[in-house]
């Protein structure tokens, strides 16, 4: 109900019909609803949660510029150091306009780039039919030598020119668009002006394949167009019916692909650094298979040392600058304050933590978040290879996206005379990140906060990106570093992470679940237990147990609803206290094939079933969970154990004993052939089930459906004997 209240108060703001007085109650009522979120701790979207954070910082700037101009307007001072004042306001508040403007103005600056990126999509559309201009520019071949003049200028190091040309590059692969109504008409009148009248209203770019023109009269099409549009605040078109696999693709064979790696290699400048940064991510949005098989060619093919050294470099330098901003920061903490008891108090919970950098788990005394004294160790002051690592990792990522194979063993040796292995050093950048040299691995809270949430979190995607396949070789290899840092993944799954929890709860949720998943694709497919004892190696199994009615306790007092019902309408980008919990529990369930105390707590078996029923946690997960037996490739049997989805609830147990009883099993994988084959119809009878919900009575029939089919047989039956009795008919005579 708080979320649906919030959406509508956020949706009521952008009408155009509100006064400003009513537009400024509205967006005061979002404020405090905002803020009532943070103090209760509910979960709000990170879509909604981002939009209403510009919605009340545009607020915010406009009435910061008014009480300005009217202070201005107030205290005007005629003396010759007032008079210098006054020149200083009055620049700031230009300054202000101007960002204001630039802000207004944005939505229309969009459109006209957009115009330009559709422009070097289909460049021959520009000149006559049969031109030997319009042959020369189709097929590609004007992108090819744009990204070769790109490649060029990288020996004149034109810095600003190289930007712009990787942006426009990259805006190419944004296939779907959204503009405001007033940017949007812009939009097409730019392309009626370079393209003529060869527009089509449902087309993304405003252009037909054919150059025809479907409506003579101009003005009245776009008066249609804009009458169609107002209807909404934003628009959302597709760029022509390209997909963003075919543009990747499309981009590669023109040498994209070759210009980001002599762009990371040459590293002529920060902002280049990061414009390549971004072209290489946009490449392999969505893990292109074939962008990533040309990465590894070209790795493979050239000298990648020097790419790999780059990495690796920056890697070093980031986490270098972040022990020294830990340090410096710690030095702050402890050195704070006038009152020796407090400092001593503080030195003490440091060096508990740092005794405790082998038991995790351990209860150490953290200082509260409201204590004037008490300050987080954040990243301010880090240098611009910090910042960028996000985008490194984000890179490293995306390149072994699907599971490939190839890339994650790359990633970890190369066969170059220097082997750089990158899977290590972004283990060593989350253990600094989190504190683990500095000896606080107990306190998590003082490393962990708004301003490295994004980072950490991409530590824990990317390690597990290396993982997942299985790759054997980068479990081992994370296993096996001498840094804490399976410690510290450990720490932040079962850790309270203060004072982060207390105003994003969301964010904790999120690295809960990614540090869950990290673990489990570290376990994922091992037949031995060396990963079972590392992970164990510094915790209790009580930890874990605990750590599951935790989440389960906290999904019960925040959301406050049916659990599959509201994981689902949550959506996927959202990490919910029972989503974390029950990746928390697959985890200790694979740990407890290792661990007979963590099995005995877990309370598997029949001979538990009694004290697991008594566990409303443990009942709960234990009932929605499921797993199966796989044969792999080298023929040993792995066990998976997997979340049961929420909609498969509404599969009724006339399906369950139909497919178990009627499942082809003539030859050996018949069975497995004939599932797949039923899928379809099994996942369309739970969505119906779902939607029978809404209606009782329906529901209670289709819940008993095997009583009405026998029903209809006792009736057919009925009906067919008193046929048999009474036959032969007697013969009746009809009059004409």
């Amino acid at each position: 109900m708080f979320m649906r209240l919030l959406k509508g108060a956020f949706q009521l703001s952008r009408c155009d019909w509100l006064s400003g007085e009513q537009k400024f109650h509205v967006e005061n009522c979002i404020k405090t609803l905002s803020e009532i979120a943070n103090e209760r701790k509910i979960v709000i979207t990170a879509d909604l949660n981002a939009q209403m954070s510009s919605l009340l910082s545009r607020s915010l700037l406009g009435n910061r510029i008014g009480n300005k101009w009217m202070d201005r307007v107030r205290s005007r001072r005629p003396s010759g150091l007032g008079g210098s004042r006054d020149y200083r306001t009055i620049i700031e508040g230009l300054q202000d306009i101007v960002s204001l403007f630039e802000e207004e103005m944005r939505p229309q600056v969009e459109a006209e780039k957009s115009v330009l990126v559709d422009v070097m999509h289909r460049p021959d559309r520009l000149f006559p039919e049969d031109s030997e201009s319009r042959v020369q520019c189709s097929g590609g071949g004007f992108v090819s030598k744009l990204i070769n003049h790109c490649e060029k200028m990288l020996e004149n190091i034109d810095e600003d020119l190289i930007i712009r040309l990787l942006n426009t590059i990259r805006c190419m692969m944004k296939t779907n668009l959204q503009f405001t109504p007033d940017a949007l008409a812009l939009r097409m009148r730019l392309l009626r002006r370079y393209y003529g009248d060869s527009v089509v209203e449902n087309s993304g770019t405003g252009m037909d394949d054919q150059g025809n023109d479907d409506d003579a009269d101009k003005e009245d099409e776009e008066e249609d167009w804009c009458t169609k549009i107002k209807q909404s605040n934003t628009v959302s078109v597709a760029r022509d019916d390209l997909t963003l696999f075919q543009v990747q693709c499309l981009l590669d064979s023109a040498g994209a692909t070759e210009l980001f790696i002599k762009l990371v290699i040459s590293a002529s400048s920060p902002a280049v650094f990061h414009e390549s940064l971004q072209l290489g991510i946009s490449l392999l949005e969505g893990g292109n298979p074939l962008i990533q098989r040309s990465f590894h060619e070209r790795f493979v093919g050239q000298n990648s040392e020097l790419f790999f050294h780059t990495i690796f470099t920056k890697m070093e330098k980031a986490i270098s600058e972040i022990k020294s901003c830990h340090a410096v920061a710690t030095t702050d903490v402890t050195g704070q304050g006038n009152n020796k008891a407090r400092v001593d108090d503080i030195q003490d919970a440091l060096s508990q933590a740092a005794a405790a950098s082998k038991a995790a788990m351990a209860n150490l005394r953290k200082p509260e978040d409201d204590d004037p004294q008490y300050k987080e160790i954040g990243l301010e002051g880090v240098g611009q290879e910090v910042m960028e690592m996000t985008h490194v990792l984000r890179f490293l990522q995306l390149l072994c996206e699907n599971h490939n194979l190839q890339l994650q063993n790359y990633l970890r040796k190369q066969d170059n005379k220097n082997s750089y292995n990158l899977i290590n050093e972004t283990l060593e950048l989350l253990d600094t990140l989190c504190g683990g040299t500095t000896g606080g691995l107990g306190l998590l809270g003082l490393y962990i906060n708004e301003g490295n949430f994004e980072l950490v979190d991409q530590c824990l995607c990317t390690l597990t990106e290396f993982c997942q396949g299985p790759c054997p070789e980068n479990q081992t290899a994370i296993a096996q570093q001498e840094s804490n840092g399976i410690d510290i993944i450990v720490a932040i799954v079962l850790n309270d992470i203060n004072p982060l929890a207390k105003r994003r709860m969301s964010l904790v949720l999120q690295l809960k679940n990614d540090a869950a998943k990290l673990l489990l694709s570290i376990m994922e497919s091992r037949q031995d237990s060396d990963m079972a004892e590392r992970i164990m190696q510094n915790i209790q199994p009580s930890y874990l147990i605990n750590a599951i009615r935790q989440a389960f306790n906290t999904g019960d007092s925040t959301e406050g609803l049916d659990p599959l019902d509201t994981e689902e309408d949550m959506g996927d980008d959202v990490a919910t206290p029972h989503e974390v919990g029950h990746n928390i529990y697959i985890l200790a369930y694979q740990l407890s094939e290792f661990n007979k105390e963590l099995a005995h707590l877990l309370c598997r078996g029949f001979a538990n079933e009694a004290n697991r029923l008594s566990d409303p946690a443990l009942d709960y997960y234990s009932k929605r969970t499921a797993q199966i037996e796989v044969v792999r490739y080298d023929r040993t049997l792995e066990r998976i154990v997997f979340q049961v989805p929420p909609i498969c609830n509404y599969l009724t147990k006339t399906s369950k004993l139909k497919v178990l009883y009627t499942a082809e099993r003539d030859e050996q994988g018949s069975k497995v052939t004939d599932f797949f084959a039923r899928t379809d119809d099994l996942f369309n009878e739970m969505i119906w089930q779902k939607k029978l919900r809404d209606n009782p009575l329906l529901y209670a029939i289709s819940r008993n459906m095997p009583f009405w089919a026998n029903i209809a047989f006792l009736l057919a039956v009925i009906c067919n004997s008193l046929v048999a009795l009474f036959y032969p008919f007697p013969a009746v005579e009809t009059e004409i």
